[in-house]
């Protein structure tokens, strides 16, 4: 690197390099200024910059406006450099690398958040998985619970059609009241479901006439209840020759069946929630 060295006459400030082939400077160039400035020219002084080839020869540039000021800065990288220095602060002279560590520092973080999401969205889907088994568990325990509370009550039931209770037919009296000819009159879904309905009831109206109950069971009814109580009860009318009454026994039904229930060939038997209640 060359040694710099700078002097002052006036308003003329000179800036010199030791040649490294002649030692150094000791002819001040000459310069002529106006009495008036030009418009962006530099006022305060005049810089003459004298640099040395590779063969030992001066090269002097005079920086005369802020144009020249900033060509000077675009060709020459030291005085680029040195001026940076003496013009920005620590602080924002290490803004740079101070702004990429904390860039790097927001990429690991937003690896190490991309990774959590995706851990957390197979944790939301198992746990989904897991509630929907435990819903299916529990509707399954309701389901069953019903059927022991309306055994219990099946007596209540007939009172609501105005119905007196004789007899409940179990499923191997329905397995061998369907028979053959029940298989020939519905498919292999409808008598097997039959034969698991929750409840059957034969029961008479007080003019003696027998009459039958198909009785389906839940906690909270919905169109799976009706469906299969009326799909039960036309079976039994075809079977026996007897009119039958279709039945759902619940605590709550859904709101697409409620409609259904009013005026409709299906009955509703409310099941009171204390009976679910473990004594």
């Amino acid at each position: 690197m060359t040694q710099q060295c700078t002097s002052i006459y006036g308003h003329l400030e000179i800036r010199s390099s030791v040649s490294p082939f002649r030692g150094p400077v000791t002819r001040n160039p000459r310069v002529t200024r106006s009495s008036q400035p030009p418009v962006n020219e530099v006022p305060a002084t005049n810089v003459v910059d004298i640099e040395w080839d590779t063969n030992g020869e001066a090269r002097m540039t005079t920086i005369n406006t802020s144009d020249d000021l900033l060509r000077l800065l675009e060709e020459d990288a030291q005085f680029y450099q040195a001026a940076r220095r003496l013009i920005l602060t620590n602080e924002l002279l290490e803004l740079p690398t101070r702004f990429n560590a904390f860039v790097d520092r927001v990429d690991q973080f937003i690896t190490k958040q991309e990774q959590f999401n995706e851990e957390q969205r197979q944790f939301n889907e198992e746990q989904r998985q897991f509630n929907q088994r435990i819903e299916t568990s529990i509707g399954e325990l309701k389901g069953n619970t019903a059927r022991y509370v309306v055994a219990a009550h099946f007596g209540e039931i007939p009172e609501l059609l105005g119905l007196e209770f004789q007899d409940s037919l179990s499923r191997e009296q329905l397995r061998q009241l369907i028979g053959p000819v029940g298989r020939n009159i519905s498919s292999a879904g409808e008598w097997q479901s039959f034969i698991r309905a929750d409840l059957v009831l034969i029961t008479t109206n007080p003019d003696g006439e027998t009459y039958y109950i198909a009785v389906e069971a839940s906690y909270t009814a919905d169109e799976r209840d009706t469906t299969r109580a009326r799909r039960n009860a036309e079976l039994l009318q075809r079977l026996t020759g007897h009119p039958c009454h279709a039945v759902i026994a619940s605590v709550y039904n859904v709101q697409e069946i409620e409609s259904e229930l009013r005026g409709s060939d299906v009955y509703w038997y409310q099941l009171d929630p204390a009976d679910f209640t473990p004594e």
